[in-house]
């Protein structure tokens, strides 16, 4: 599993932060970090690519506390005069730089990439607990690393079914809950809906996938006891891990635009009128 060590050297009494992980062969590397943000930041950033995995890649493992959930704002007083704070253009990469925020993020665009309708996670993702929340998020990334949040997602693991015919009631659900094993090593597929979106990412710009199991201050954490989130009291800290192997693939579907190439002869009808 990844994690961070803090080392201060005897020479002046520096410290700077180690960060272990697994390399794609699953070799135990480490390297350091003079700040432990950037370790936390090199840990939890992983690449988003249009080529499918062909064999197994190692997984990215992290530690969810319901106890300490990431933050759906790092600060609200930026937003607080704001008439809709759930489109304020904030940037989350403070939160993303948390160890329990795993984020993929693609290379700089190389032309513009419009998308709009419904964007759609693929997860495959395995814990140690009964019930947690898979939280999802698609930002925008512009060239000085401003990630600005644009449409999220969430899905209860007790409910991932919900959606099957012989699940599909009005009211309440909670009659068709379905529990996790709490077995780390069975890895489960979640279907996870984000709300629909229109954006344009500029030609330089990244797009970036988060993903969590809490948005603090947007809905109530997860406990991950797998009881009834309306009366528990206690909570379990979960093991979480984000798979993308071959066969397990997490990815994201987004809703591509065609390229409009302007006319050869330059011409063309405006909008709202129709050609001869």
């Amino acid at each position: 599993m990844a994690s961070i060590e803090k080392r201060q050297q005897t020479a002046g009494g520096k410290i700077t932060w180690r960060a272990h992980y697994r390399d794609p062969a699953g070799k135990q590397r480490s390297k350091s970090f003079d700040r432990k943000v950037d370790a936390q930041r090199f840990l939890t950033t992983g690449s988003l690519t249009k080529s499918a995995p062909t064999g197994a890649e190692p997984s990215d493992h992290y530690l969810y506390d319901p106890k300490n959930p990431p933050p759906n704002w790092m600060s609200f007083e930026q937003m607080k005069q704001f008439e809709d704070v759930q489109t304020f253009p904030y940037d989350f990469k403070d939160i993303e730089a948390r160890p329990d925020v795993v984020k993929f993020t693609s290379p700089p665009l190389e032309q513009d990439l419009t998308i709009a309708g419904d964007v759609m996670l693929v997860l495959y993702a395995s814990t140690d607990v009964r019930d947690t929340d898979w939280w999802v998020y698609l930002s925008d990334v512009d060239s000085t690393g401003h990630s600005v949040r644009l449409t999220t997602g969430v899905l209860r693991a007790r409910f991932r079914d919900a959606e099957d015919k012989q699940h599909h009631v009005f009211g309440s659900n909670y009659e068709h809950e379905k529990l996790l094993s709490g077995d780390p090593k069975e890895v489960v597929r979640y279907d996870v809906s984000l709300r629909s979106i229109a954006n344009t990412f500029k030609k330089g710009h990244r797009i970036r996938v988060a993903i969590m199991n809490a948005l603090d201050n947007y809905s109530f954490p997860n406990s991950n006891t797998g009881k009834n989130e309306a009366t528990v009291t206690e909570t379990v800290v979960g093991k979480m891990a984000v798979h993308h192997s071959a066969g397990q693939a997490s990815h994201i579907v987004l809703p591509l635009m065609p390229r409009v190439q302007p006319p050869i002869d330059g011409g063309g009808a405006p909008l709202g009128s129709s050609p001869d």
